[in-house]
């Protein structure tokens, strides 16, 4: 829609989702690139002209949203021109952004019955305290508004993610008392609580990972952001495996511990197909389901519909070979809503 204003296929999306009985979609509310951000930054009016009718569609449809709004971790920074590091500084330009779009943001829509929840950003988490991170800095690309080269100043860290978390939520706390807040971070690496205390690869036990849920996702983020995907069976707790149904059971515990709930916020056969073809891939995707509804995971999101970019691997229409994947998760959606009809009050 940014890069393209004549584009309005959402609106036939909704439709098509809205006839698979899917509530809510999780979608990106601002650019990727630094420069995808340039009409917001000339034409704040403009800018959120398309989003309303993005966001007026979905509700035609009855359609819930969760907007995930900084997306990359160095796409705010990138289009101020500070290195990644100034996520961390509440005096730099990277933070003053951060506000200023979250309070544009929240301001207009907080009264709007479409938005369920307001999303950070997306998998922060995987490229946090990593011991190799200079091997791991983001992506260069001049022509999208990145600079020529990256330091050690663009390696990001637990702490510099959570002040950009904090500006975020008390931004959007300010205008919204309600609605739930989210991190967008991705399934904990098997050591990210190792990374962020000694710096090692070290695997974390059961009980480190459900502390560093915890500690990623402090007040006001009340609902624990998880992805999960098939490579997340191996590498866990020094454990042979690790099936989806424990990794969720484990992220259920520890948001329960604190009053907390989960948000599946992507899940899916990721790359499977790709690798080792589409039949396996049809088996992990029902296993995941499988999972989810047998843990009683409230919210959870598909990764993705209509998005060419992955045709190859894990793009799902109503019209290619993955649209057993829509059917699926018409059928759960039905079955959990006859099990809330059926509980007693």
């Amino acid at each position: 829609r940014l890069l393209d204003p004549e584009d309005t296929s959402y609106r036939q999306g909704f439709e098509e989702l809205a006839s698979y009985g899917i509530p809510v979609v999780r979608f990106a509310c601002g650019g990727f690139w630094a420069s995808e951000w340039k009409l917001y930054l000339e034409d704040r009016d403009a800018w959120f002209n398309k989003l309303d009718d993005v966001v007026e569609s979905a509700a035609a449809h009855g359609i819930g949203l969760i907007p995930s709004v900084f997306w990359w971790y160095a796409g705010a920074p990138d289009l101020v021109g500070e290195p990644v590091d100034q996520l961390g500084n509440p005096e730099s330009r990277t933070t003053a952004f951060i506000r200023q779009y979250a309070e544009d943001l929240v301001s207009r829509y907080r009264n709007h019955g479409a938005i369920w929840a307001w999303e950070f950003g997306n998998e922060y988490n995987l490229a946090a305290d990593l011991p190799n991170a200079l091997d791991h800095l983001p992506f260069i690309s001049p022509e999208r508004g990145t600079p020529e080269r990256r330091t050690e100043r663009d390696a990001i860290s637990s702490a510099m993610i959570l002040h950009a978390m904090a500006v975020f939520g008390e931004a959007a706390r300010k205008h919204d008392p309600h609605r739930p807040i989210t991190s967008g971070h991705a399934i904990l690496r098997p050591s990210q609580f190792h990374q962020r205390t000694e710096g090692s690869w070290k695997r974390d036990t059961p009980e480190q990972h459900k502390a560093e849920w915890l500690h990623t996702h402090p007040d006001p983020y009340t609902l624990i952001s998880t992805h999960l995907y098939p490579e997340a069976r191996h590498g866990y707790f020094g454990w042979p495996s690790c099936s989806y149904r424990q990794h969720l059971d484990l992220t259920l515990e520890a948001a329960a511990s604190a009053g907390k709930a989960v948000f599946l916020g992507e899940f899916g056969a990721g790359d499977t197909e790709e690798q080792k073809g589409p039949e396996r891939a049809r088996e992990e995707f029902t296993a995941l389901v499988q999972a989810i509804e047998e843990s009683g995971l409230p919210l959870s999101a598909l990764w993705v519909y209509d998005f060419d970019w992955q045709d190859k691997t894990c793009n799902v229409t109503s019209t290619n070979h993955r649209s057993y994947q829509l059917d699926a998760l018409r059928e759960l959606n039905e079955r959990f809503r006859r099990d809330s009809d059926n509980r007693p009050e």
